[in-house]
Formats: C-alpha cells, structure tokens, sequence
C-alpha cells in the first residue's frame, strides 16, 4: 500500500469549501496520488527573500511615517481640534509642596465656612491660648471641633508631614494652611484700625467687638466676634494693629472674592 505523502499546509494555502458552487472560487493547489499535494508556481512563496527585500518590506508595513506617529495616541476628538479642557489644562496648586489630603481639608473648610474658614481653624488650633506647639493628640481635636470631616488616613499623613513626633508645631501647620494669596492691602486694613479708636495701643476686644455691625451680614460678624480671642497674640484680651491686620488677612486667604463686601459692611465707622 503506497502511503499519500502531502506538505503542511501553509498560510500561503487556500482550499476551496468542499462542493463550492462558486465559480470564482481558485483553488491555489491540488493532491496528486503519486506526488502528493502541488502548488501552482505563481502562488509559491519566495523563502529565501534577500536582506535588503526584507528590510525594505519592514520599513513599508511595519514602520510608522511621520504622520502616523503624530495621530497615533490621539483620539479622534483631539483630533478634530475639540479634545476636553480638562486633559490639557495645567493645574495650580493652592499649597504647593503640601500633602494633598492637606489642600482637600483646607477647601473643605472654605466651602463650610466661607470667608471665616481659616479664622476658624486658627481658632480651634489655639484654643484662645498662646501655644509654639501642641501635642498630636490636641491636633486631633482641633480638628474634629472644626466639624469638617477628614477620614483616618489623611489625618495620619498631614500630621507625618508636619512631624515625626508626638508634638507639632502649630504656628506652622496654620500658617501652612493659610497659604499665600497675593492682593491684600495691609495699609487699609491699618486705617480701618485707626478709626476703631486703635493706636499704638492695643484696643479691648470688647472694644472692637462694640464696632461690629450686624446690619448686612449677621452670621459673619457673629463669627468674628466668636473668633476674636485667637487674635490676642502679644496681650490676653487685646488686638494690636498687627492682629488686626492679621484678623482680615485670613479673611482674605479664605474668600478674597468676597473680601470687600466684608470689610465695607461689619465694621461701623
């Protein structure tokens, strides 16, 4: 019995269906019993291609041009030249160098307490006391007075970056906090604390507690009224002009779009 001998097939290969009735359908090959299977010479596959052939059928499909580099990661939106602001827009960051967990806390007190917001984690920090530094556990409960909420693991990684101790400095995690924000006039804010009655002395905060106005905006004076003691850097019970100074400036940092509203309207002069 003589055993049919026939090649793998290849890629190269093309079988028709069997009992195709298209008559378009050319089959590339046949069996012969002696021979086994034989390809039709026009359709067999240069093996031995040279180097140079090769390399030229590298560079035409599987090279990029120029052109499909430049479109390769883009979308078809960008293309079109309406690509999303969001992807391309660069951001700045409010407390650069900072843990974000610190920047998100530090809007989540602006969005709770609009323009008192630092005067009120100023408040809660210092607790109307004179302090360098608190412990980490006082930290804490500054902050969960402050009634906005921060989960566990941002808590653990603002106090990591502030200190490796049990204790931190607290002039420093406020004036972190408070960031920089260019455009406050010191020397109106001095004028204003001259026409309170304000000199080279420092002024009783009943005293300038007695000038606020509730006329316009009631809850905000009320609230820098309730803030005032944290402001009593150099004397117990008393604004100097630079507390005054500083009173407006942490307005300003928490809203300086709704500063002058603030300053034209809770103080009677």
């Amino acid at each position: 019995m003589e055993t049919l001998k026939v090649e793998k097939p290849t890629t190269f290969d093309i079988f028709a269906p069997y009992k195709t009735a298209s008559d378009a359908w050319k089959s590339t090959s046949h069996v012969d019993l002696q021979g086994g299977l034989e390809k039709k010479a026009d359709v067999i596959a240069n093996k031995n291609i040279s180097r140079e052939d090769l390399e030229r059928y590298r560079n035409e499909w599987t090279s990029d041009t120029p052109t499909s580099r430049t479109f390769r990661f883009n979308v078809e939106s960008k293309i079109a030249g309406n690509a999303m602001k969001n992807f391309e827009t660069a951001t700045v960051r409010m407390l650069p160098g900072t843990p974000r967990a610190l920047e998100t806390y530090r809007e989540k007190l602006i969005e709770r307490y609009g323009v008192l917001a630092l005067s009120c984690i100023r408040y809660h920090i210092f607790n109307g006391t004179k302090v360098g530094f608190i412990s980490v556990d006082n930290f804490k409960t500054a902050i969960t007075n402050s009634q906005v909420k921060i989960i566990h693991p941002d808590m653990m990684q603002i106090i990591a970056y502030f200190t490796p101790f049990d204790k931190m400095n607290a002039e420093q995690f406020v004036r972190t906090i408070v960031g920089r924000v260019d455009g406050f006039n010191a020397s109106e804010v001095k004028g204003l604390y001259a026409k309170l009655g304000g000199s080279s002395t420092p002024v009783a905060i009943d005293d300038i507690a007695d000038k606020l106005c509730y006329d316009t905006h009631p809850e905000v004076v009320e609230g820098i009224k309730n803030y005032l003691k944290a402001y009593c850097r150099t004397v117990a019970d008393y604004i100097t002009e630079d507390d005054f100074v500083l009173l407006h400036s942490d307005i300003y940092s928490s809203s300086p779009a709704n500063y002058s509203a603030v300053l034209s309207t809770v103080w009677s002069v």
